[in-house]
């Protein structure tokens, strides 16, 4: 479900390198694009539709702001995209599907970086501002919902396709801090549960892990506790054995 792949690129540069994107609270802030970090695409039709999905692509870019400071930032733009079947039809036709909402469930990150924020959680990236509009008469699915997410730039890496060339030493490292950060989210009232080390940076100067991305998540309960086998639900360590808690098989 929602595997096909379009080949096409909804966030093309030619639009959105250099444009311009303004806020209005929690105060006027305008920032341009610089560059695009990646993109997504989440394609769905016929029974996906029937079921409630909304078709939907998003990227991440940097940006840096206008007021003179040249401060830089992260923003994610999700943005509705046509049905499967009728990406090639006219503009009036795909202005049809518009909605005011996507399937992710857009205001779940902007909630957990609110309280994340709120609790001056250090290990997750600080929300500078959002907004919510309606897509332009050029755009794929004109009047469809856009949204703009603006977040602190943090230091560090992704790691994802080279943690097991680092060496012992730098894993464990890893690992400590990102128990620690599981920990002060948590505390904050946040338990990230897209578990992948694709929504890990690592700070390999200071030997901070950050946790990003929080499209999926749960408030903590009196029990969420802290369990040694959650590095490998994140992918920093393995093991091909059933029982988790032994961790004499882990390959580390």
């Amino acid at each position: 479900m929602g595997r096909w792949r379009s080949g096409i690129i909804w966030f093309d540069d030619e639009k959105y390198i250099g444009s311009e994107i303004t806020f209005q609270q929690p105060h006027h802030s305008s920032w341009k694009l610089e560059q695009k970090i990646i993109e997504h695409e989440y394609c769905y039709d016929g029974e996906d539709i029937k079921a409630g999905l909304i078709p939907e692509a998003r990227a991440v870019f940097t940006c840096r702001s206008l007021d003179g400071s040249s401060k830089e930032a992260i923003m994610k733009i999700k943005k509705q995209i046509p049905y499967s079947s009728t990406i090639g039809k006219s503009s009036s036709a795909r202005a049809r599907q518009a909605t005011d909402t996507l399937s992710s469930g857009q205001r779940l990150e902007i909630e957990a970086l609110e309280i994340l924020t709120k609790a001056g959680c250090s290990s997750t990236p600080s929300l500078l501002a959002w907004k919510e509009e309606k897509q332009d008469q050029d755009s794929w699915v004109p009047g469809g919902c856009i949204i703009y997410i603006l977040m602190e730039k943090l230091p560090g890496i992704t790691v994802d396709n080279f943690y097991g060339q680092l060496d012992r030493e730098e894993r464990d490292e890893m690992r400590r801090s990102f128990k620690e950060a599981w920990l002060e989210c948590r505390d904050c009232g946040v338990v990230n549960m897209d578990d992948a080390i694709r929504n890990l940076l690592w700070d390999r100067e200071n030997k901070k892990c950050y946790i990003i991305d929080f499209e999926m998540w749960f408030r903590p309960k009196e029990g969420t506790v802290w369990h040694d086998y959650k590095y490998i639900g994140w992918n920093l360590a393995y093991t091909d054995q059933e029982d988790l808690y032994d961790m004499s098989t882990w390959q580390l």
